[in-house]
């Protein structure tokens, strides 16, 4: 097949059809959305989506089954453009954050989105789409053709790739975010390592092409299957970043008496928002002026210490917001009235909010793990990104306290364009 051709290709949408009962993606839902939804738009008519059904196992769809997908997980997201939206969505959300940073103390616990029936809104998508009768993938294939699976999921499941073992013709390709779960086991749930393993010992059994997001992680994999002799075709594909992030900054006048500094992600232990709040907590006995911190994620497995400071803790209560569910225009919003980013996160496999921050222009405090460390050579993202060690208790108080002084913007980084979507159809389309 000539290199410079696009082959057709097979996406998953198997695990984008689970998310209704999320409130807002993570950052796997991000790109699966990007890359669901430039195969399901611009490259329609060579693109044919996967999808797990309830009686049919996986089965093949059009890409107009596609579209409709995408555009409803925007509108439950609302994410900005769904559905043809011209702008962003009210995010009621941000407006009791904006409440919360102009009156301390004027609210406790969590700020959540308010959904009626999250249940019967999954329900509804799982007969909408998981009961759809669809083609076999063995016989209906084109041949020649490449499946892309962008979420480790449901990759521990033989039944779901057991057709391509009898299409050797298919190029399959898998996107690996992280090895956490195996090189670090300690922050996930029991059975989350073993289930990682059984995924890529599926990607290595069908010989499948690798994606990653850094070159660390790249190592990672690399090393991994070195292991058993297997040599991966890997490729290297910083992530992108949604429009919202590129827009021009606007600031909200009622939070400019206010400094805050905003943290982005699930609250478990590997995210290391703990080391933050034991921060927050000597700010608050040691000062009179002390910043806000908001945090921004659900709550997660094992996050219990976290959770107890955040819910018992008097000394941080008026100054720390805990919100999930927000919005992407919200979360843009909230980045463009801020001191700055703190990501202390003891590994990444990447690090979407923190691109996500420089991108607006928004200061990063960051930890200095191997990713991190990544980002800060590329020259658009080095600009205002400070690597700071998480032992070093004074070195990010004396670094939060310098960014609540002189909130600054430094300037935003260039957008990456469609070199994301432009580089994975090159990598599927190589013989």
């Amino acid at each position: 097949m000539d290199t410079t051709s696009p082959r057709p290709t097979i996406y998953d949408f198997t695990r984008l059809a689970t998310r209704f009962l999320n409130d807002t993606p993570n950052g796997i839902d991000r790109v699966d959305l990007r890359l669901a939804r430039h195969f399901a738009f611009q490259r329609s008519q060579d693109t044919q989506a996967l999808l797990w059904t309830i009686a049919g196992g996986p089965r093949l769809f059009p890409a107009s089954l596609a579209q409709e997908l995408v555009l409803d997980i925007e509108e439950h997201w609302r994410e900005p453009g769904a559905a043809g939206r011209d702008g962003p969505f009210e995010d009621l959300l941000y407006e009791e954050i904006v409440h919360r940073l102009t009156n301390p103390g004027s609210g406790r616990g969590p700020i959540t989105k308010a959904v009626a029936r999250p249940r019967r809104r999954f329900i509804g998508a799982l007969r909408k789409y998981g009961l759809r009768l669809g083609t076999s993938p063995l016989r209906a294939a084109p041949l020649g053709a490449a499946y892309l699976n962008a979420t480790h999921f449901p990759l521990e499941y033989h039944a779901h790739l057991r057709w391509l073992q009898r299409r050797r013709d298919i190029v399959p390709a898998f996107f690996i975010h992280d090895l956490f779960p195996i090189v670090a086991p300690q922050y996930f749930w029991p059975a989350e390592p073993d289930r990682h393993a059984r995924r890529l010992k599926r990607i290595r059994q069908l010989c499948g092409r690798i994606i990653v997001a850094s070159s660390f992680v790249a190592g990672q994999v690399r090393q991994y299957y070195e292991r058993d002799g297997h040599s991966a075709s890997i490729l290297v594909a910083p992530l992108p970043v949604s429009d919202a992030f590129l827009a021009p900054r606007r600031t909200d006048p009622r939070l400019a008496g206010r400094p805050y500094f905003v943290v982005c992600g699930t609250i478990e232990p590997r995210k290391n928002h703990i080391f933050l709040l034991r921060l927050w907590c000597e700010l608050a006995e040691t000062s009179d002026d002390v910043p806000a911190l908001v945090i921004v994620g659900k709550r997660g497995w094992n996050a219990e210490a976290a959770i107890d400071m955040l819910e018992r803790s008097s000394a941080i209560s008026r100054h720390v917001i805990e919100v999930s569910g927000l919005t992407t225009s919200g979360l843009r919003r909230l980045m463009d009235g801020a001191a700055a980013l703190l990501a202390p996160s003891i590994s990444e496999g990447f690090g979407l909010p923190v691109v996500e921050a420089l991108s607006a222009g928004l200061p990063v405090i960051a930890a200095r793990n191997p990713s991190f460390a990544e980002l800060s050579t590329e020259e658009s993202a080095s600009k205002g990104l400070s690597l700071l060690d998480t032992l070093d208790g004074p070195e990010w108080l004396n670094a939060i306290k310098a960014h609540a002084a002189r909130p600054g913007f430094c300037g935003p980084s260039p957008p990456r364009g469609s070199s994301f979507e432009n580089a994975i159809e090159r990598f599927l389309a190589a013989s």
